[in-house]
C-alpha cells in the first residue's frame, strides 16, 4: 500500500456564465461502474443523456411529447448520418472505445489536410487546466470562486 496523491471523490457545484447550473461528481468508489463517464443535459425542453459503457445509445426526453408518450427514448447512434458513421459498416453495427482513437486521429489529419486546428487543442486544454486550478483552490480555501480570476491570471501570464 502506498500513500494516495489523488482525490478518491468530488462533488463540483457550477455556476456558468449565462445562469445554467451544473452538477459534476467523480468517485473511484461507485462500484459497479466500470467505466461509466456519463454525461446529463437537463433543460426547459428535454434531456439528453450518454454512457461512455453503451456508447452506441443516446437518450433523448423531449418535454414537448404527447402526453402518455412521454419519457425517454433510446437513439442507436450508428447510422451513417451520424458524426464519423459514414466511415463505417451498415447501421446498427456497434461501435467500440478503440473508435474513438480513430476519431481522434482523423480529426488531427484533416486538420492537417486543411491547415485547421483540429479540436480540442492545446488551448482547450489549458482551459481545462484553469477549470481544474479554480476547483482546487475553491476545495483547499473552502470558498465560491470565479474560474474568470483563474483565466485573467493566465491571460497574464503568457
Amino acid at each position: 500500500m502506498g500513500q494516495v496523491t489523488v482525490d478518491d471523490a468530488v462533488a463540483i457545484i457550477t455556476k456558468f456564465e449565462n445562469g445554467a447550473m451544473g452538477t459534476f461528481e467523480a468517485t473511484r468508489f461507485a462500484g459497479g461502474n466500470r467505466n461509466r463517464n456519463q454525461f446529463e443535459i437537463n433543460g426547459e425542453k428535454g434531456s439528453l443523456r450518454w454512457n461512455m459503457e453503451d456508447m452506441n445509445k443516446l437518450e433523448l426526453y423531449v418535454a414537448d411529447d404527447e402526453v402518455g408518450m412521454q419519457g425517454f427514448r433510446t437513439i442507436d447512434v450508428t447510422e451513417e448520418s451520424h458524426p464519423y458513421m459514414d466511415a463505417y459498416w451498415a447501421a446498427g453495427h456497434m461501435i467500440g472505445y478503440e473508435h474513438t482513437f480513430i476519431h481522434l486521429l482523423h480529426e488531427f489529419l484533416q486538420g492537417v489536410v486543411h491547415g485547421k486546428q483540429p479540436k480540442p487543442n492545446f488551448s482547450d486544454g489549458l482551459k481545462n487546466q484553469v477549470v481544474l486550478a479554480a476547483i482546487e483552490e475553491s476545495a483547499k480555501s473552502g470558498m465560491r470562486l470565479s474560474v474568470a480570476e483563474y483565466r485573467d491570471t493566465v491571460k497574464n501570464t503568457q
